[in-house]
């Protein structure tokens, strides 16, 4: 009976300790769980549509057979034509727009960060224009100034003929356009992907290669490119995953002279009749394995960054090259990128603007009635409507899903739970836009789900494209809060919600704010993502754009580009006042 007893004594303490380790097993995994279902329940649908609408032929509406055969057509289009094909252009497109953005992003960081020339803040300013215009209106400034009927097209043309280049058409639409205004746009991303690192280069060991004899090209090509090749790799893969992805200046730039990659591939297949969305959803596929190779690139490139590291424990500064009368020559340099990059693409807008209609270099007639006519442009107002509530609502979405995810990845996840939340939360980086949009078109035409047509799934798309950046954002917050906070926090018996309210809540409040702005502005005036999805109760300022370029009205679309460029400087200069008042950074 004692036995009986003890044993059964003995089994109870046993089941009660297991059912304690089981539950407390159990809430260490539930946080992490959640979020990842969390995550793959917003990028798996429309991977999943993608891939399924691949193998079916047809129409969203007629697609009933399944086929591999969508596979073979489309690598056969993309390789006729060898490196002039569309898989050539691609390629060149991609490369030669990171290398341009590289050449002139890198020169101006370096002139900024690491010489004596008058106004190096310039490069500063440079930069934050090109950020400031959108890729869309940027695209349609170029075509305005060398396309075809260009402002500067036909002046330039004869003075090649005082030369004796006769027969000879400048214009911008082709595939070396194409490469210098993508490149010239993401210039400014390489610039300020470059700026960090060149402060960074500790001048002790430049000063020890100039004390051991070496001269100034020998430091250049010993030192300075060595330590910086790491940073160069990152700018030159991230520049060409984005010029891959980008829509805006091959549509504007390429498609009307003739030029195609796969981003348009992707659209032109729709717009055909009849259209065949397995072949855009296939070269979807594509274009996604594409970017996936691009990122794995980068992230091999990024994994052995430590061994490049020159800022340690000790005192620091970069070492500024003195250039004696040489620092005007680079104040010129730098006046000419600023003329040519931000003032000379603005002006041709204002002067297309102002004309009539649109003849070039014409000095016959100035009006201002473009202006006033938008005023009573009923699409205008419900576009800019359509993109203010979209992308309040979306960035709001974003930093709040952001949020959740980094505490939980920062705060309770483990080492390996938190690389799972990591991979899971950067995904949709391997997801182009367009593709984003088609997948989701695809996805919602087949379900019972009435979100097509309305806002909602706008704001869908934009969350699902735009989260990682959300994320970078509160993660970066969350990394500067030591627990020690939290922790002090529950000694003193705060609940989880007033530790969230009363400590993290204020402390979160810059990297969060910033993450909202950042979001919301390129949400604002995203295009790739929006149009598939747009229709014509639903339009938003960027789909208006393209459709008002496929019209023909030149005078009109330039007035509507200028006026999207100074609604969105104002909505920054407003917002950024907003922000400093309250005293967080804001951060473009």
């Amino acid at each position: 009976m004692t036995t009986r007893t003890t044993t059964t004594g003995t089994t109870t303490g046993t089941t009660t300790t297991g059912t304690r380790f089981s539950t407390r097993r159990w809430l260490r995994w539930a946080p992490f769980l959640l979020a990842a279902l969390a995550l793959v329940f917003l990028y798996a649908p429309p991977v999943v549509s993608l891939v399924v609408g691949s193998l079916r032929r047809g129409t969203l509406v007629t697609g009933t057979d399944w086929s591999l055969s969508a596979y073979p057509e489309v690598i056969g289009r993309l390789l006729e034509g060898g490196i002039t094909g569309t898989a050539g252009a691609t390629i060149l497109y991609g490369g030669g727009s990171a290398v341009v953005a590289l050449l002139i992003g890198g020169a101006l960081a370096f002139i900024t960060t690491r010489t004596n020339a008058p106004l190096r803040s310039l490069g500063y300013v440079t930069a934050t224009g090109l950020i400031a215009i959108p890729a869309l209106v940027y695209a349609i400034c170029w075509q305005l100034l060398l396309g075809r009927g260009g402002v500067l097209q036909s002046p330039l043309e004869r003075f090649l003929e005082l030369f004796g280049v006769q027969d000879f058409v400048l214009s911008i639409n082709n595939l070396a356009g194409m490469i210098w205004v993508d490149g010239a746009n993401y210039a400014a991303l390489a610039f300020f992907l470059l700026v960090g690192p060149m402060q960074s280069v500790d001048r002790n060991l430049e000063e020890a290669a100039l004390t051991s004899g070496a001269s100034g090209w020998q430091l250049l090509r010993r030192v300075l490119l060595p330590l910086m090749l790491p940073s160069v790799l990152a700018v030159l893969l991230l520049t060409g995953v984005r010029t891959l992805e980008s829509f805006s200046v091959p549509v504007i730039i390429g498609v009307p002279g003739g030029v195609t990659v796969m981003t348009t591939e992707i659209w032109l297949s729709t717009q055909r009749l009849p259209p065949d969305e397995s072949i855009a959803t296939a070269h979807s596929v594509l274009l996604v394995l594409l970017v996936v190779g691009f990122l794995w690139l980068y992230a091999r490139a990024s994994s052995n960054a430590a061994r490049y590291q020159t800022v340690r424990g000790r005192g620091h500064l970069p070492r500024t090259v003195r250039l004696g009368g040489g620092r005007f020559v680079l104040l010129g340099l730098q006046l000419a990128a600023f003329l040519t990059l931000v003032v000379l693409p603005l002006a041709v807008v204002v002067w297309a603007s102002v004309q009539p209609f649109y003849a070039g270099l014409d000095f016959t007639g100035f009006t201002l009635s473009h202006y006033g006519g938008l005023l009573e442009y009923d699409g205008l107002r419900r576009s800019m409507v359509n993109s203010v509530v979209t992308a309040v609502v979306a960035a709001a979405l974003i930093m709040l899903i952001a949020s959740a995810l980094s505490w939980i990845g920062l705060r309770l996840a483990t080492g390996g739970q938190r690389r799972a939340l990591t991979l899971l939360g950067s995904f949709a980086l391997a997801l182009p836009g367009l593709v984003i949009g088609l997948a989701l078109l695809q996805l919602y035409a087949r379900l019972p789900v009435p979100i097509y047509g309305t806002l909602a799934i706008l704001i869908l798309a934009y969350v699902t494209r735009f989260l990682p950046w959300g994320i970078r954002f509160s993660e970066a917050g969350f990394m500067s809060i030591h627990k020690e906070l939290e922790e002090a926090g529950r000694v003193s018996g705060a609940s989880t919600f007033q530790i969230g309210r009363r400590i993290l809540g204020p402390l979160l409040v810059a990297p969060i704010a910033a993450g909202w702005t950042y979001v919301f502005f390129i949400t604002a005036r995203e295009l790739e993502t929006s149009v598939f999805l747009v229709t014509p109760d639903t339009p938003v300022i960027a789909t208006l754009l393209l459709s008002v370029s496929d019209d023909g009205g030149k005078s009109q679309l330039a007035t509507l580009s200028m006026f999207v460029v100074l609604t969105f400087g104002a909505l920054g200069f407003l917002v950024h006042t907003i922000t400093r008042r309250r005293g967080v950074n804001h951060v473009r």
